[in-house]
């Protein structure tokens, strides 16, 4: 058993984001992945463990709240265009995180989070739209418009790591 080095970032939903060194131990050269079930944590033993409950559960809880927004349009304001590519776009950004979490590999699971960014800053556009055409109220799309935003600075998190990594 070698000793390796490897950078971790944990994502804490109150503090931002820690980063710290450990040392593991690992039984061969072998690139792959330690599963802590218990805690939810994902331990990629090149460099990148992450509390993988956090942006999915944050992402789950947005998906919930833009298909609630979506039967608000289409049955209140009878809108169906826009509010059809929040509700694709808002609900692949946690099917594309939950995807991720069964990586076959480091490239494989940067690739699934990279997707799931760009759909969150297509939600983001979409949010933007709703409002400003006159569609839906600032203060209707202000909370998911936040929410989203907050999955995006997680997500870019994520995925800065990714040039730190290879």
């Amino acid at each position: 058993m070698g000793k390796l080095r490897f950078r971790t970032t944990i994502f804490n939903a109150k503090f931002g984001i820690r980063n710290s060194e450990l040392w593991g131990s690992f039984a061969s050269e072998q690139q792959y992945l330690i599963r802590n079930s218990e805690c939810g944590i994902r331990n990629w033993k090149w460099g990148f463990v992450m509390d993988n409950r956090v942006v999915q559960n944050k992402s789950k809880q947005f998906a919930l709240k833009v298909v609630s927004f979506y039967r608000f349009l289409t049955e209140t304001k009878k809108e169906y265009v826009l509010s059809k590519q929040l509700l694709r776009s808002g609900t692949s950004i946690g099917a594309n995180i939950r995807e991720a979490q069964r990586a076959q590999s480091l490239p494989d699971f940067y690739s699934k989070m990279n997707i799931a960014l760009k759909e969150a800053e297509e939600s983001l556009y979409w949010l933007e739209l709703l409002e400003e055409s006159g569609i839906a109220e600032k203060e209707t799309v202000f909370p998911l418009y936040n929410d989203c935003e907050e999955i995006v600075r997680i997500l870019v998190s994520i995925t800065k790591n990714q040039k730190n990594n290879y």
